[in-house]
This record gives C-alpha cells, sequence and structure tokens, in this order.
C-alpha cells in the first residue's frame, strides 16, 4: 500500500502582478476627510500624522496575504476614520509574527487557502503580547479580514473557513477558546500527535485493503475514511453531512490509472442551499478504496431513495434511505 499524505495545493500568486490586480492597488481612495490616498506604494499616509509601511508591517508573510491586507484597508480607507485604519493595520500586525507567519505559509503550500490553524496561530501570537481584554479586537479584525476577502473573490480565502471563522466568533466563547487553544483534552493535536495520527490511519487502512474487514483495531470503516477526508481536506463535519455518493467519482484517464476526484459541498452562510456550491479535489486512491467499499455496505444496510442524504451514515446518526450514486 502506497503510504498516503494529505494532499497538497500550491498557493495561487498570479493574481497580484495581474493587470486586473494591479489596477486594483492603483485606483484611487478617498478619505471621509476628503484626502486622495493610493495602495500602490510600500507607505501609505492616510492623513499628516498617519502612516502605513506595509513592507516594515507584513513583509514576512506571503504575497497574496499582504495584497488581501491592502485590499481590507484600501476598502475602509473610504468609509472610516484614519485612526481606525490605523488600529486594524496593527490589530492584523500578529500575522507576520514568528509562528503565525510559518503556519500561514505552511497552510498555503498545503491547502492553497488559509485555513482555520492560522487564526489558531495566529490568537497564540497576539496572547503573547496583548492583554486579555483587549484580544478579542485582534480575532475580530482577522475574521472581518478574512470575510471581506472571501466576499470579493481575492484567491487563497476559502468560504468554508470563513463561516466557520464567524462561527467562532459569536458562539460561546470558553468553547471555542477549547477548540483553538492548546487544552489537553479538548484543544487541536499537537504535531506529535498529527503524525501518530495519520501513521495509524496508514496502518490501519493497510490491513482493510488487504483484509477485507470493515473493522480493524476497534475502528470501524466509515470512522477511518471520513477522517482520511478530515485530514486531507480539512473539512467541517458540517460539510460531510451534505456529502452524497455521487460526490465522490472515479474519472478513466487515456492509457493511465484513473482520477479520483471529490466535490465537497461548500458551507454557504445565511442561505439553506448547502449543495449548490462545490470544492472539487483529488482523492489519494487509498482513501477512494475505502469510500468506495463503504458506498457497497451502506447499499446493503440502508434502502435506496432518490431524495435521501449521502454517505456518512453511520458516524453522523443516520439510519435511513440514502442517496444513490
Amino acid at each position: 500500500m502506497t503510504r498516503i499524505a494529505p494532499v497538497a495545493h500550491d498557493p495561487v500568486d498570479a493574481f497580484i502582478s495581474s493587470p486586473a490586480g494591479e489596477a486594483l492597488l492603483r485606483q484611487e481612495v478617498t478619505t471621509l476627510a476628503g484626502a486622495t490616498v493610493r495602495f500602490d506604494e510600500p507607505d501609505v499616509r492616510l492623513s499628516a500624522d498617519i502612516k502605513i509601511s506595509f513592507q516594515r508591517l507584513y513583509g514576512p508573510i506571503p504575497a497574496m496575504c499582504g495584497f488581501g491586507i491592502k485590499r481590507y484597508v484600501k476598502h475602509l480607507t473610504a468609509r472610516n476614520s484614519p485612526e481606525y485604519v490605523s488600529n486594524v493595520v496593527t490589530w492584523l500586525a500578529p500575522l507576520a509574527r514568528n509562528e503565525a507567519s510559518a503556519v500561514l505559509r505552511k497552510s498555503l503550500e498545503k491547502r492553497g487557502f488559509v485555513g482555520l490553524e492560522v487564526y489558531a496561530a495566529f490568537e497564540r501570537e497576539v496572547a503573547k503580547t496583548v492583554a486579555k481584554g483587549r484580544v478579542v479586537h485582534y480575532t475580530s479584525a482577522f475574521v472581518r479580514w478574512y470575510e471581506f476577502c472571501v466576499a470579493v473573490g481575492q484567491p487563497g480565502f476559502d468560504e468554508d473557513v470563513a463561516a466557520e471563522l464567524s462561527e467562532l466568533i459569536f458562539r460561546d466563547v470558553m468553547k471555542g477558546r477549547a477548540v483553538l487553544s492548546e487544552d489537553p483534552d479538548e484543544g487541536p493535536l499537537t504535531p506529535v500527535e498529527f503524525d501518530a495520527l495519520i501513521s495509524r490511519l496508514n496502518d490501519v487502512t493497510s490491513v482493510m485493503l488487504a483484509t477485507g474487514d470493515d473493522v480493524v483495531n476497534g475502528l470501524d470503516l466509515e470512522e477511518v475514511a471520513l477522517t482520511w477526508l478530515f485530514v486531507c481536506y480539512g473539512t467541517n463535519p458540517k460539510n460531510l453531512r451534505y456529502l452524497d455518493e455521487g460526490d465522490i467519482r472515479s474519472i478513466p484517464q487515456p492509457g493511465g490509472a484513473p482520477l479520483f476526484e471529490i466535490s465537497i459541498p461548500r458551507i454557504k452562510k445565511r442561505l439553506k442551499g448547502e449543495r449548490l456550491e462545490f470544492r472539487t479535489r483529488e482523492i489519494p486512491p487509498d482513501v477512494y478504496r475505502l469510500l468506495n467499499r463503504l458506498r457497497k455496505r451502506n447499499r446493503g444496510r440502508f434502502p435506496i431513495r432518490n431524495d435521501a442524504r449521502g454517505i456518512a451514515r453511520r458516524c453522523s446518526g443516520g439510519t435511513g434511505p440514502y442517496r444513490p450514486w
């Protein structure tokens, strides 16, 4: 069996140097005080006494995110006082610090977009130097910036992550902090724990594919297959609730092995139609084989009905009919 690693996606930076990208920053903005500001320079003066040095503040972060910050600050400049805009720039600055900057680069390299783990690293950076009562200014600024980038179609930002961030800001504070903190019981996996998870998944997957067993070392086929989807795509549990069998495909390729793809339903914030838009990603072959096995098992256990839900049955508590491929 081929050892599986999370699917990687290259960051998208071409937009920045494109005519459309350059034009966005060349466009002048008129402040509330009547001053004219341009954002195609390293330093931007918002008023006689407020100047922003983007290169100094955000130099270490990937160009795509620096561009996104400039777009957001440009948007704010036409609608808010220079003092407020300057505060937002300060609130976002921890993104360029040690851990947050490193996690940001890694997220773009692996996923192709800014993942939820970047917010967690950003929050940890803020906590190092900011009083507890003021942390919310920084985290809220991060979320509003992320939501803006998604709304304007900025490459490198994901709508599902934006929805998750919005929920984190408004849900119970202690619960949200437990998810994103280093709490040993409820916080995220450490790097050592994550490596151990991948190793265990590979071992169990190898046995399942070799023997045809649906339960190995107490782990069920569905649990293993869905855990791989979380690992590979960083998906929200809500995405998997709306995942149908037809979203997982084997596509024949001329003269070669087939291509395996998954279309992950996007979470549309404030809208009812969770299956209106999708993100298509390549599936590692062994993960596809597990999902195909799960599809066959579901067909044997649950009646088929055209208007029923999808592939995640046991973990989601589903017992009724499901939609077939």
